[in-house]
């Protein structure tokens, strides 16, 4: 018979996530939409890899600058409020992107988008902390993680869609991109709307709990919080050593993650691929193929018992696929299928990672979760722009997916490291 906080949590659960996924996969949308634009976009004012790579990683760095405030500011006006102004604000500069006419402007729009949007993931994983206790927040990472291949499936086909269907058209004489932005900007600010209406402020605002649902959830959460590893104040936890290492760890799968977001509809297209819808399809492949893997490892949160193996055995089966693909005469279809394979792999560390991380406590969590979705930010904003200057450059992707596969590798040895260095110290401190 499960418990009562076990109950509740489900309840939480049930109501709440799902909202949160559909908040994260318009803003994994939001985010990579570009991908897709920017084939309308040549037509309109011309950009060419370079510009393209470097308007994606703009986003990121205003994502970096406002990240850590946006967290504070979550703690100081409630994770209600707070998210759905994240949501509204940047659905208002995606509907702005209509206007860019300059490789400049879109720079500009590019680092606002990133500026609105910034905390709102750290923030959502901190928001969950208050509500799901430790050991169902595996199984709560797995559904949230799902969002990003999600919002790939669906972004792929549906901007491929509207991009063919109005490039034929010219609908009210704006350029496809334009209808692109402006349909999913207005999406995204509804849907902050509503969040004011279906978020909980904390458990005892919860309606559909029972007083005793909420009293023993709320002990229950507060007793794993006592026994979590004191960090302390957020600047003491900026000095954990952890901390760092953890966020080099992730940055790993941001920094392929994004390569591949922003530039398979591009590589796919130099397929001979010239039908935007069918690219769309075609990109949708990788992602619905993680997507599954993600639904059907939903089994295994129960039985994590050695997360560090897990996130070294698949940065490992990465950075081997994303190196076969460089293996002369290989065919499309095989890229393709190694492609798929990479992408599974990537998104899979994700909620490992984050079941992992369960050393943060307090206020500091909410600083840390932040710090470690900036460094991984940075290998967002990197990424693109190495891609767009390596393709530029050479007319080929391959150095830049050499890069990937590197860093994948580097991820591998510094989880070794970390077992190890663990492993002594557990051991110094028995004696």
């Amino acid at each position: 018979m499960e418990s009562v906080p076990a109950i509740a949590a489900k309840k939480i659960t049930v109501r709440i996530v799902p909202w949160l996924i559909i908040c994260l996969t318009m803003a994994y949308i939001d985010r990579t939409n570009l991908a897709f634009a920017q084939f309308s976009l040549a037509k309109s004012f011309g950009i060419d890899p370079l510009v393209f790579g470097t308007a994606a990683g703009v986003f990121f760095a205003g994502y970096i600058a406002a990240e850590i405030p946006s967290n504070l500011l979550l703690l100081r006006f409630g994770a209600r409020r707070w998210l759905a102004r994240i949501m509204i604000s940047w659905g208002v500069v995606t509907m702005s992107t209509y206007y860019v006419h300059t490789d400049t402007q879109l720079y500009i729009v590019r680092f606002l988008l990133g500026v609105c949007e910034a905390g709102f993931y750290p923030g959502v994983l901190f928001y969950l902390t208050r509500f799901i206790p430790i050991e169902n927040r595996a199984k709560t990472n797995f559904l949230f993680i799902s969002a990003i291949p999600l919002s790939a499936v669906i972004g792929s086909i549906f901007s491929g869609w509207l991009l063919e269907t109005i490039s034929k058209s010219h609908y009210l004489g704006m350029a496809a991109w334009q209808w692109l932005f402006l349909t999913e900007g207005l999406m995204t600010i509804f849907i902050g709307i509503a969040l004011l209406f279906v978020l909980p402020e904390s458990i005892k605002s919860v309606k559909y709990l029972t007083d005793a649902e909420k009293l023993q959830l709320s002990a229950h959460i507060q007793a794993q919080e006592e026994t979590k590893a004191v960090i302390g104040s957020p600047l003491k936890a900026l000095l954990d050593l952890k901390v760092w290492i953890y966020a080099i760890v992730t940055s790993a799968s941001a920094f392929s993650m994004y390569c591949i977001s922003f530039w398979l509809p591009q590589i796919i297209k130099s397929f001979n691929v010239a039908n935007t819808l069918h690219i769309g399809f075609i990109n949708a492949i990788p992602w619905g193929l993680a997507l599954v893997a993600l639904a059907t490892s939903f089994v295994m949160t129960r039985t994590i018992k050695r997360p560090i193996f897990i996130l070294s055995l698949l940065y490992g089966i990465g950075c081997l696929s994303l190196s076969a693909i460089l293996i002369n005469g290989i065919s499309v279809i095989a890229k393709l299928g190694l492609i798929s394979i990479a992408t599974t792999a990537i998104m899979l560390t994700y909620p490992v990672f984050w079941s992992l991380v369960n050393f943060l406590k307090g206020k500091a969590a909410a600083v840390i979760f932040a710090v470690i979705n900036s460094i991984g930010s940075l290998a967002g904003f990197m990424s693109p722009i190495m891609m767009g200057y390596v393709i530029k450059a050479t007319g080929s992707p391959q150095i830049g997916i050499v890069i990937m596969s590197g860093f994948m590798g580097l991820a591998v040895i510094l989880l070794f490291v970390i077992h190890i260095a663990f492993t002594e110290n557990k051991r110094a401190a028995a004696f």
